[in-house]
Parts: structure tokens; sequence; C-alpha cells
């Protein structure tokens, strides 16, 4: 990727100093990751990601196997603590898997460092980066503790409709993931929506029927 374009995924790029953005051209090493790739397993680690196309979601998997999604990295963003394998003993105990197919620019953990130290405008884009991701992670935290599951995937349900009426692809495995359930419940919920006229279900996809009864349930 030549420098106009980063700049476009990525605004920060145009506020670095010339021999800083020199050196991050030079450092940063592409790397494609297809849908359902497992990328903190091996090949990232020691390196930071940014996205430039594509989702990354990070996720966390109990002893029984049901996923809870913390936070998703889209185009633009870093993924900062996961892939930083080296940073904490055992790593981080979470689990980074392209959502759809990425391209991201891996940055090495010694640049990482080195310009965090010398590179006020990259440190601002790690912190402003930090924040985004601790704040979508407390958020999932918070509606897990104190949400009933018919809130929270009424809150999914209308995040993905973009609060439209319409065709939503998702799967109630993907759901299961989202919520930190299991299929069967997501399907009985689902049901009772359905039954409520708010949506229609078909094959790997909903349909949102009525947008405004499901922004009640999710009492947004």
């Amino acid at each position: 990727m030549v420098y106009p374009e980063l700049e476009k995924v990525f605004p920060f790029f145009g506020d670095l100093p010339e021999r800083s953005r020199r050196r991050l051209l030079q450092g940063l090493r592409p790397r494609r990751a297809e849908e359902g790739e497992i990328l903190n397993r091996e090949g990232c680690c020691g390196s930071i990601p940014l996205v430039e196309e594509g989702v990354l979601r990070v996720y966390q998997v109990d002893d029984t196997g049901r996923e809870l999604t913390l936070f998703r990295a889209q185009a633009g963003d870093a993924c900062l603590l996961p892939l930083a394998c080296g940073y904490l003993d055992g790593g981080l105990p979470v689990v980074v898997q392209a959502q759809e197919a990425c391209r991201l620019l891996l940055i090495p953990e010694e640049m990482y460092e080195a310009e965090l130290k010398d590179n006020p405008v990259w440190k601002d884009f790690v912190i402003g980066s930090l924040y985004r991701r601790l704040s979508q992670t407390v958020q999932v935290l918070e509606q897990t503790a104190f949400s009933g599951l018919d809130r929270r995937l009424a809150r999914t349900l209308w995040r993905l409709s973009g609060g439209e009426e319409g065709r939503i692809a998702v799967t109630h495995e993907q759901l299961a993931a989202e919520l930190g359930t299991v299929r069967e419940v997501v399907s009985r919920l689902l049901g009772e929506l359905r039954r409520r006229g708010i949506l229609q279900q078909g094959r790997g996809q909903l349909f949102i029927q009525d947008a405004d009864k499901l922004r009640r349930l999710a009492e947004l």
C-alpha cells in the first residue's frame, strides 16, 4: 500500500513526522487473513496488526466451548493487546479471528515500542485504539452482568440491522457466539421475537419486520 492510500484508512499517518513515517512504511509487513482464520496461534505473535480491510473478532471461550465476543477491530483500527503475545506471561486468554477476509499491516513489536517512546502522534493513535477497545469490552461485560439475554439479543439485532427493517445475514450460531450462550437458547428467543411480529427467519438470515418494537425491547 502506498502512502496516500494508507492515509485514507489511517488518517494519523498524515500527521506523522517525515522520519517516523518512513520508518513505519519500511517496517510494515502486509498479511492476508482468510475468513475464519485464527491469528494469535502463529504468524502474528510479536506484531501489532493494523486492519486495512475486513474485521477481526476478539473473543473468549469457556470450558464448555461457549464463545463471548469482547470487541471487533475494523478498517482503520489497531488490534493491540491480544496479539502482543510476549507482553504478559502466557499471553492473553483470548482468540483473535478474521470474521471476514482481511488485509492487515503488521508492525514488529520492537518498532511499536520504539515509536511509542519517540512519536506522540503514534502514541495518541495507540491510546485512542486502546480506549475504544476497552469501552467496547466494558459494554459487553456490563450487558452480560446486568442485562437479560433477550435485551442483549435485541440490542445485537438492532446494531446489525442499523436500526432499520430488512435483511440481516447472520446465523443462530453467530448470534450465540456474540452473546456468550448456546444456539438452542438463541433459537428459542428468536422464535419468541417471530411470534411477536418483530422478525422472520430464513436460512442463514433474519428479516426485521418491526424496527420500532425491536428498539423498545432493546430499551434504546
